[in-house]
């Protein structure tokens, strides 16, 4: 069985490239920038391509693993020369969009919608989270297939409509980074970094270590699942009502008012 991978230079290609290839598939790779392709063709059973169309002829799985801009584009480059026998995945982290490109696109072929939950950096798939998107009776076939795949190497599957999926993940990921970025961007208008970490409580330095975890990575990536993400605008009014709301309470000293939240906020996360 060859597998394809369409965007393999980029982090999450080249991840999936080695696994694969770890895992004893024979691999076909295809990317615009021919460079970033040097190091990871040299792994045994993995050859590159010259087009991503000469990557998908010669594939029995196609997998998609280009930045959100770019997914459309590709999908329906690809689209009409995939066969009736063929596989397509995207591993792209919305769901509702890319899965309906691929629905309109790919013509023949069985798709289906991923979400790996993780980074390049992990060694393994044991213990990480994965989210299959499936829309209808083949897709959940297809995914149960995966899913067995995954579950035997120790993943944790969760099935979801691509909305679902989306909809939770603008909080899981674009709440999560943003309050990231943006404290970063607070914190750089507040002082000197080294004299903070010189007096920071163990608390401050397990919340430095989260800013410092989304701000070292991939920035195209990051303001990406910002702008594509239709849930964010009502994330970023909420954010302000919280922050309006306990701006309040410190403004007016009201002690009380920010216990009481505080404590409500405690059962919350006590679920």
């Amino acid at each position: 069985m060859k597998i394809a991978i369409i965007g393999g230079g980029g982090k999450m290609g080249q991840w999936l490239c080695r696994y694969l290839v770890d895992e004893g598939f024979d691999i076909i790779i295809a990317d615009n920038d021919k460079e970033k392709l040097k190091e990871v063709g040299r792994l045994p059973r993995t050859e590159i391509a010259g087009s991503s169309l000469e990557a998908v002829g010669k594939a029995d799985i196609i997998i998609i693993s280009v930045p959100i801009g770019s997914i459309e584009r590709v999908i329906k480059e690809i689209g009409p020369v995939i066969r009736p026998e063929q596989v397509v995945l995207d591993v792209t982290s919305v769901k509702a969009a890319p899965v309906k490109a691929m629905h309109e696109y790919v013509k023949a072929g069985l798709i289906l919608g991923t979400h790996p939950l993780f980074g390049p950096g992990v060694t393994n798939l044991k213990d990480q989270n994965f989210v299959l998107t499936p829309t209808n009776a083949k897709e959940k076939a297809l995914a149960a297939k995966v899913e067995k795949y995954l579950k035997e190497r120790g993943t944790n599957v969760k099935m979801m409509t691509p909305e679902a999926h989306d909809k939770m993940m603008a909080v899981v990921q674009g709440l999560s980074h943003f309050v990231a970025i943006v404290s970063a961007d607070a914190l750089s208008g507040l002082g000197d970094l080294d004299e903070m970490k010189d007096v920071s409580t163990t608390t401050f330095r397990i919340f430095l270590n989260y800013i410092e975890s989304v701000i070292v990575d991939d920035a195209p990536l990051y303001a990406a699942i910002q702008m594509e993400h239709p849930e964010m605008a009502d994330i970023y009014n909420t954010l302000t009502q919280s922050i309006e709301k306990f701006s309040g309470y410190v403004n007016n000293k009201n002690t009380q008012g920010f216990v009481d939240r505080m404590k409500k906020l405690k059962e919350y996360l006590g679920k």
